[in-house]
């Protein structure tokens, strides 16, 4: 059967005492459905047995990773999934209705992009925030009613964007010089978010104020485990 080969492939395999033997299934190029085949076996001592194998494929064999939006060779382009631009994009979220959210940042001597882009689940793709606000946006989460946070790295600060695109700082130089990271935000509109310099994990509460969740090292970064934290989600639990 072409999709079954014994291993190894010289048909020696198994034991005899054991009562195992291994195969291989190359199930490359099958679509889904059942499959069902036979394989010879030779055990060391010469005795031989047929054994049936069957196979089953589930779900498309398309593949798991591909693009979603966006072309090469443009960026900064509104429109289709197809025909929408993307250029160094960071962070990536999405509110309840299924839109999706991505910044963008790019600062080089002939152009400057600080840009959140939004992807509707129909798939247009248009330019949500562009702001002199923003800076290096490395982290996005929403709250129930479609309020975006944005961890801002650049510039040390917890923003937050309404659905119509205003953004207002909701917190600024976070701990003394942090580096906001990934952000996630629970049922209570608690703010919860990784600082990258001082290997904290803080929440920020919606009257303003920041306490300390967690310290998964040192500041310094001198080989604690978990000295540069980055991403951040919340379980249903609550859990961070």
């Amino acid at each position: 059967t072409p999709w079954l080969t014994p291993n190894p492939a010289s048909g020696l395999a198994g034991s005899a005492a054991l009562g195992m033997a291994e195969l291989d299934f190359q199930s490359a190029g099958l679509g889904p459905g059942s499959y069902s085949g036979s394989a010879v076996l030779q055990t060391n001592d010469g005795q031989t047995a047929t054994l049936p194998v069957s196979l089953t494929v589930y779900g498309a064999t398309t593949p798991l990773l591909e693009a979603y939006a966006g072309q090469t060779g443009n960026y900064l382009l509104d429109g289709s999934l197809a025909t929408a631009a993307f250029n160094e994009t960071v962070a990536l979220g999405a509110d309840p209705s299924g839109n999706l959210f991505v910044s963008e940042f790019i600062n080089d001597s002939s152009v400057q992009v600080r840009h959140i882009r939004k992807i509707s689940p129909t798939g247009a793709v248009t330019t949500f925030v562009t702001s002199a606000t923003l800076n290096f946006v490395t982290g996005i989460a929403t709250d129930t009613a479609g309020n975006l946070y944005l961890a801002d790295n650049g510039s040390n600060e917890i923003l937050k964007a309404t659905p119509n695109g205003v953004v207002t700082t909701l917190a600024s130089d976070i701990n003394w010089n942090g580096s906001p990271n990934g952000l996630a935000v629970d049922s209570q509109n608690n703010i919860y978010f990784s600082d990258t310099y001082h290997a904290y994990v803080s929440k920020l509460a919606p009257n303003g104020t920041i306490t300390r969740v967690a310290i998964l090292g040192s500041p310094s970064h001198a080989g604690a485990a978990y000295s540069k934290p980055a991403g951040l989600v919340l379980d249903q639990s609550g859990n961070v």
